[in-house]
């Protein structure tokens, strides 16, 4: 679950233009395309999806359709945005033509530094001109958004339950993890996940230990130690998605089955070496986990009082349980 060291990101879930993300935008006048879902009074095409589609982690075979996981996921997207969008109208956040004039600028003059142009952007994210106008203005009253929305309270709160992320704190895990192969067939979790949770459930019930369970399933040379791995940072030595898993994990306990770009996992933490960085160090970080949280309880609370329909055909990727968004 090793990769080389990164810096983490501190950027809000939503991404931004500037970052050549094309977020959710009406479908372009007098085209008629397909709907896949109604939120509210608002009608969502197969246009629109499919431009959710064309971001970077949504990954696709040219030439045909996204698997269903992945369109899930992207229609869940959509519909979020969706909320968001009538969020801001409702409470009258306004945009000036300038501050459009002024972002859109700066798009342009990054797209240059990286040897690139608006007319790549557009051709890429599948926007039009005033489709990208739009888009912009609705960034930034996202942004706007998110800020009202974000409390002293609130980050003290974030400071004080994810202070490990952050302050330096390496955990010590052991895993157990299963990988897909050919002989899964084209849809591998299916097979593993009922593995996994199987194997966890002999590990809580006594039938077993962690370690005999690593020794006898996991696919990782660690088995050999068993699931051991030593100690481990937060950011910059593991994928997120197992990194995440672990540092939301208490010492002690065996995690629920989860999934990774490598496989399926199981794990234990079985030591805390704790971190002593000054919270001063890492507030920027806090501050954008406490607006994905804000955000993300917002959108629990939009999801309660609008009615979603998803038309036949089409389903949507359950949104995350917990109050704070991935």
């Amino acid at each position: 679950m090793r990769r080389a060291p990164s810096r983490p990101s501190s950027a809000p879930w939503f991404g931004l233009v500037l970052a050549a993300v094309a977020p959710w935008a009406p479908a372009a006048a007098g085209a008629d395309p397909p709907p896949v879902a109604t939120v509210g009074d608002t009608v969502l095409t197969r246009a629109d999806l499919e431009r959710v589609e064309r971001r970077p982690g949504y990954p696709r075979i040219p030439g045909r359709d996204p698997a269903p996981e992945t369109r899930a996921k992207a229609l869940l997207q959509l519909v979020n945005e969706t909320l968001l969008a009538a969020e801001i109208e409702r409470r009258g956040i306004a945009v000036e033509d300038r501050e459009v004039d002024d972002r859109l600028a700066a798009i342009v003059q990054g797209l240059s530094a990286r040897k690139s142009s608006l007319d790549q952007l557009l051709a890429t994210t599948g926007l039009d001109r005033d489709g990208l106008r739009r888009q912009v203005r609705f960034e930034a009253g996202l942004q706007r958004l998110a800020l009202s929305l974000r409390t002293p309270e609130l980050v003290e709160e974030i400071g004080r339950s994810r202070r490990r992320e952050f302050d330096g704190t390496r955990l010590r895990v052991s895993h157990i993890i299963l990988r897909p192969d050919g002989s899964q067939g084209d849809d591998p979790w299916s097979t593993l996940l009922p593995r996994a949770r199987r194997i966890r459930e002999a590990i809580a019930s006594g039938a077993t230990t962690f370690a005999a369970a690593a020794a006898a399933h996991s696919a990782g040379p660690s088995r050999h130690r068993g699931g051991d791995i030593g100690f481990i940072p937060r950011h910059g030595e593991c994928v997120e998605e197992f990194a995440k898993a672990c540092f939301r994990q208490e010492p002690g306990t065996v995690s629920e089955p989860f999934r990774s770009p490598l496989g399926v996992h199981i794990v234990t933490v079985t030591d805390v070496d704790e971190g002593d960085l000054a919270p001063e160090r890492y507030r920027s970080q806090i501050e954008a986990l406490a607006t994905e949280t804000a955000l993300g309880r917002l959108l629990e609370d939009l999801r309660r009082i609008t009615t979603v329909t998803l038309e036949p055909g089409y389903e949507m990727a359950r949104p995350p349980e917990s109050a704070t968004l991935p």
